[in-house]
């Protein structure tokens, strides 16, 4: 599997993930949207990693893994922005609650799911390796 080919599958994954977690949170009213889109993007990139480790028998390495764990934060940062959008709406108000989300809690949540991306793309390797050790 091509690099490119890892990027695509991870948006086509957290994209129906996401999609398949916010129809969800209508039966979980107490769950927030951040626990949703995390469990989102921990599992669609550790299904892709996973994938990738299998299909080429090695993990992402060096270069790779710094340039897969951008894509993979740009990817989550603008289905971030996208959702908060379709959610607010585009009049007055809900352009003034996407300043707030970009002024602040973008910031919060780009780091935290950073961290996330990177955990998950080292634990998927490290998964694969004791399954054949």
């Amino acid at each position: 599997m091509t690099l490119g080919g890892l990027i695509l599958r991870f948006s086509v994954a957290y994209l129906l993930a996401l999609v398949c977690g916010l129809l969800m949170a209508f039966y979980f009213t107490r769950a927030s949207t951040l626990v949703i889109t995390t469990a989102a993007l921990a599992a669609s990139t550790l299904y892709v990693c996973q994938l990738f480790r299998q299909r080429n028998g090695r993990r992402l390495g060096g270069r790779e893994l710094a340039i897969a764990w951008l894509a993979f934060l740009l990817i989550d940062v603008v289905l971030q922005v996208l959702s908060r959008l379709a959610f607010v709406g585009t009049d007055a108000t809900g352009l003034e609650h996407l300043r707030q989300f970009v002024g602040g809690d973008l910031i919060f949540i780009t780091v935290l799911h950073g961290f996330c991306i990177l955990a998950f793309m080292v634990m998927a390797g490290r998964i694969k390796d004791k399954q054949r050790g």
